[in-house]
């Protein structure tokens, strides 16, 4: 495995860490009537200037936010993860899709018969403890919690796998069509075999991993935007995987 070259994928990720925050006295213009505001990193000057931003933090805030106990706290993880998730290309540059898709699960989308209604807290959340539940399942656990989340209103395939990762960054780890695409460029079967279904889903968390536990063995450490070096997790892997993606390359590369 190329651990070095992980390790420097790995330090190289630096996709924006936005987030929703609740602040009921407060509300940011873009979400006029609703008690949250919005850390944009782009108005700080990012990439440039990171600021006090680490991934590590980011990972924190949503973390514990979907593991609440708490039904607007769950409300508020889904919500923050779908703009983070759209608040950025995969190059890492702007753009303005983030505000919409937060406004969809707030207002909702669409009209007459087509309108498609905001997303219920108590719903949402529901569906997130279930699939907390299910990770907690020794067996069918991640193919089951993907399923759950992929019940909440406006969330497919995709973020309902970016919601998954930060409620177990240890254990999850994203799959979008950025990184389907890049599997597709391997010349290793089992990433190349990889697939948006649940069982895809299994195998991608699975092989990251197994990857995470093989580089901490070795000692291996990566590297946040504050200089501090951080054992590995499945998300960590996945994340060196994005980085690595810039142009079409081998991603079997990053592990022969």
């Amino acid at each position: 495995m190329n651990h070095a070259l992980l390790e420097k994928m790995r330090n190289a990720y630096e996709y924006p860490p936005a987030k929703i925050l609740s602040a009921p006295s407060a509300p940011k213009l873009l979400l006029a009537g609703h008690p949250y505001t919005v850390h944009d990193p782009f108005e700080h000057g990012w990439p440039k200037s990171k600021g006090d931003s680490t991934s590590w933090d980011l990972d924190d805030y949503h973390n514990r936010l979907l593991n609440s106990g708490e039904i607007d706290e769950r409300f508020l993880g889904v919500l923050s993860v779908v703009y983070w998730g759209y608040r950025a290309r995969s190059s890492g540059g702007a753009n303005g899709y983030a505000e919409d898709r937060a406004r969809w699960m707030l207002e909702g989308k669409g009209s007459g018969t087509r309108r498609k209604q905001p997303s219920e807290p108590r719903s949402v959340s529901s569906q997130v403890a279930q699939a907390r539940k299910c990770l907690e399942d020794s067996s069918d656990g991640l193919q089951n919690a993907i399923q759950e989340i992929m019940e909440i209103a406006f969330i497919g395939f995709s973020f309902a796998s970016k919601i998954l990762t930060f409620m177990e960054p240890r254990r999850c780890a994203v799959l979008d069509s950025v990184l389907l695409n890049a599997l597709q460029w391997s010349d290793d079967s089992t990433l190349k075999s990889i697939s948006d279904t649940p069982d895809g889903y299994a195998t991608w968390c699975r092989f990251c991993q197994e990857k995470a536990d093989e580089l901490n063995a070795l000692g291996s450490k990566w590297r946040d935007w504050d200089a501090h070096d951080y054992a590995w997790r499945a998300v960590d892997v996945e994340r060196a995987v994005f980085a690595y993606m810039g142009r079409p390359r081998n991603p079997a590369d990053l592990f022969a």
